[in-house]
């Protein structure tokens, strides 16, 4: 599977099968985290566990000082966990740990790959990794770019509730870079409901004449937008067939270091649920998958 990504460990874990018991705990812990205080009752739902499994995690759990049981038969995490989680080295950054999924990628597809922020209305490259045969679009390829012109920057309005999505839109100078820029608000609008639907973004000769890519987004412990993982190249190389054939491993990196900073959502499928409808009355849809539409 393209997405073994870590090479680092010495430990041959395809010979050990995993604890469920230490599974469950864990499951245990993650659910009272997210929905503090709740009652045995719920987490035997929530779960599918049985009662007796409950039961006796919750009490080696509380006697282990990680969870406290309240006199109305709640539970909830303690400090003793707060102070664990913060044992997490605060040094570590976000293109440090990206950077061997970003290289494992650039390996894989044999193109330049890179990390973006936002960074008030643009997009900011944050690292890249270049592979020896995709050096020469270096001139081509900058270090900041606009939101609507852009693969990262689609992401990130995508991921926006729709209040914020239009503050953005609304003060953007959406200027035609190229053949198929989206220089007006309906445009740009149909677009982000396309990346809302996929879970990612093309650029199609919309920054530039001469490049595509995609981005796929990059999900914190608080399941926040914090970066797009993208991948660039000249669109005579890279044409929209390869692009489209390049979706399914950049997605897997982006769920992989997803996952490394904490995320929870499985393959790095989530985005903010849209209540608010865009202007012309029609909701935005959101989709329950990456790899749906």
């Amino acid at each position: 599977m393209f997405q073994d990504v870590d090479d680092c460990s010495d430990i041959d874990t395809k010979s050990y099968s995993l604890a469920t018991t230490v599974q469950k705990a864990f499951r245990i812990l993650e659910c009272i985290g997210k929905n503090q205080p709740v009652k045995a009752p719920f987490i035997v739902k929530k779960l599918d566990l049985t009662r007796g499994n409950v039961h006796r995690l919750l009490i080696t759990l509380e006697a282990l000082g990680y969870v406290e049981r309240s006199e109305e038969g709640t539970y909830a995490l303690t400090y003793k966990m707060f102070a664990l989680g913060n044992t997490v080295p605060k040094s570590t950054r976000l293109d440090e740990i990206a950077r061997p999924f970003m290289r494992k990628l650039s390996e894989y597809i044999r193109e330049n790959v890179y990390l973006s922020v936002l960074h008030r209305d643009s997009i900011v490259v944050l690292d890249k990794v270049r592979h020896p045969r995709a050096v020469s679009i270096d001139r081509d390829i900058e270090l900041i770019y606009p939101l609507h012109a852009s693969a990262s920057g689609k992401v990130f309005l995508a991921a926006m509730d729709d209040e914020e999505l239009y503050a953005h839109i609304e003060r953007l100078h959406m200027d035609k870079r190229a053949a198929n820029t989206k220089d007006n608000e309906a445009d740009l609008l149909k677009d982000i409901m396309k990346v809302r639907q996929r879970g990612y973004a093309l650029d199609i000769k919309e920054y530039s004449d001469d490049i595509h890519s995609v981005s796929a987004p990059i999900f914190d412990y608080e399941e926040n937008l914090v970066a797009c993982l993208a991948i660039s190249a000249p669109s005579v190389r890279l044409t929209e067939e390869k692009l489209m054939e390049t979706v399914k491993p950049l997605l897997e990196t982006a769920g992989a270091i997803s996952e490394k900073i904490g995320s929870q959502v499985k393959g790095n499928a989530h985005y903010k649920m849209i209540k608010r409808p865009i202007r012309s009355s029609k909701p935005f849809f959101r989709s329950e998958g990456f790899m749906d539409g």
